[in-house]
């Protein structure tokens, strides 16, 4: 098993990648900043009704994220802001 010299900024740079890769345009236009903090994953949004849709589908939008991360890697709580 390889060390990770920094664990909680691997995960963070892990999940904002993920982000990334896992959202369409139009989320990512409207993504002000990503952050991770006690084990959540905080997105904060530029658009209420945006927001207001991927808090409803969150379940959706952590199996796109666990796509993109690895397998040993489980899908933190998001917070949407």
């Amino acid at each position: 098993m390889q060390l990770i010299p920094r664990p909680r900024q691997h995960t963070a740079a892990l999940l904002a990648y993920a982000w990334q890769q896992a959202m369409p345009g139009a989320v990512q236009q409207r993504t002000l900043r990503t952050f991770y903090k006690d084990d959540t994953f905080f997105v904060q949004l530029s658009s209420a009704p945006l927001r207001h849709a991927l808090q409803a589908n969150k379940d959706q939008v952590k199996a796109l994220l666990k796509d993109y991360l690895p397998a040993t890697q489980a899908a933190p709580e998001i917070v949407f802001l």
